[in-house]
């Protein structure tokens, strides 16, 4: 049988999870990078970076996370460094792949800067894996019906102007769902990067699954953007 490995960016958030769940039910072994933006990493990314949550994950799993330290958001030299690593870490594997998350809802900005890493792949001989191939629908439900298929259950972390602080920490369901439903009929813009998400269980945690003790959250006046901050959380038996 032909080795395959799988490169997964992972930020512990559901959209990385399903694909990183997909690559491994298609027999790849996962070679996973999270990139840390330490004191920017919430500029970078909408959500507050807690690398303890991201190393609970990891230990959950049991699957290895290479942690890849930025202080610019450059997300094609970013990648291009990590496909370099990437490449190294899967040796003379047969078959690899790129299992995006990203590829959905995009702005125009978002476009050309997926274009360049599927350029980046072809000239590794990476195959890119659309995120399509996982949701079906380029739309805000998609992901998260998905997610629940596959019973992956999320919380919010990260919200922008189109959500009030008290959806921090909420359960991404079929609830969230008929919320979002209300808020797009009441004539807001509501896209997949309205908010942001953190997995709490998933069947890839083999150990256990996380519960939430405290948090506090921070607010980004400029951007009107809200943030969760764990303060406590512990593993719990399924």
């Amino acid at each position: 049988m032909k080795s395959k490995k799988a490169l997964i960016l992972y930020s512990g958030g559901k959209d990385s999870h399903l694909a990183l769940l997909y690559s491994v039910k298609k027999g790849y072994q996962p070679i996973i990078f999270n990139i840390c933006g330490g004191k920017k990493h919430h500029i970078f990314f909408s959500q507050y970076e807690d690398l303890n949550i991201i190393k609970t994950h990891e230990k959950l799993m049991n699957l290895k996370i290479n942690y890849f330290k930025i202080r610019e958001f450059k997300p094609i030299d970013i990648f291009k460094e990590i496909v370099k690593k990437f490449t190294e870490l899967s040796g003379e594997a047969e078959d690899k792949a790129y299992f995006s998350s990203n590829d959905h809802q995009e702005f125009k900005k978002d476009k050309k800067i997926n274009m360049e890493f599927k350029k980046i792949c072809q000239k590794y001989d990476i195959k890119f894996v659309s995120f399509f191939d996982i949701i079906k629908k380029d739309d805000f439900y998609s992901p998260i019906k998905e997610s629940l298929k596959n019973k992956i259950n999320s919380v919010i972390i990260g919200l922008e102007r189109n959500f009030e602080k008290e959806m921090l920490l909420k359960k991404i369901d079929n609830v969230f769902i008929s919320f979002v439903n209300k808020k797009i009929r009441e004539g807001e813009k509501i896209d997949s990067n309205s908010y942001q998400s953190l997995v709490l269980d998933s069947p890839l945690f083999k150990k256990g699954k996380i519960k939430i003790i405290k948090y506090d959250y921070f607010y980004d006046p400029k951007d009107i953007r809200y943030f969760a901050k764990i303060k406590d959380f512990k593993i719990i038996k399924k």
